[in-house]
């Protein structure tokens, strides 16, 4: 298999991730560079790099369709309760936030900007 010069883009989508961790990969791996014609920063890519599962192979992991049991159910409704309580607590401050800064707003210029006549 001959090596091809490829874009960062290109490397990328063969090999499953984005273009900026393809840019760190080479670099890190030390993989052959080179600037083309057009500005793009292409690189060589070994061929074992390339070597990936295809996205269309199924596996044949049996799904489990039966009801979570007892126990399950009790931590999902404690978990649900619990993000309750958080998002009550998570309101509340952001009230306390907003009332805090528009007490600041009203409050009377700091002490250099009184002495130094600054606004």
């Amino acid at each position: 298999m001959s090596i091809e010069w490829l874009t960062y883009a290109e490397a990328a989508k063969l090999l499953n991730i984005k273009a900026d961790s393809a840019k760190k990969r080479a670099m890190r791996r030390h993989w052959p560079r080179l600037v083309g014609n057009d500005g793009k920063t292409r690189i060589q890519v070994p061929p074992e790099c390339l070597r990936t599962v295809p996205e269309d192979i199924t596996t044949d992991i049996p799904v489990d369709t039966s009801l979570p049991a007892d126990d399950t159910r009790e931590r999902l409704a404690a978990s649900e309760a619990r993000a309750e309580v958080l998002a009550a607590q998570v309101e509340d401050l952001q009230r306390e936030r907003d009332r805090l800064l528009s007490l600041l707003e009203t409050q009377p210029t700091g002490f250099f900007t009184r002495l130094f006549g600054r606004r």
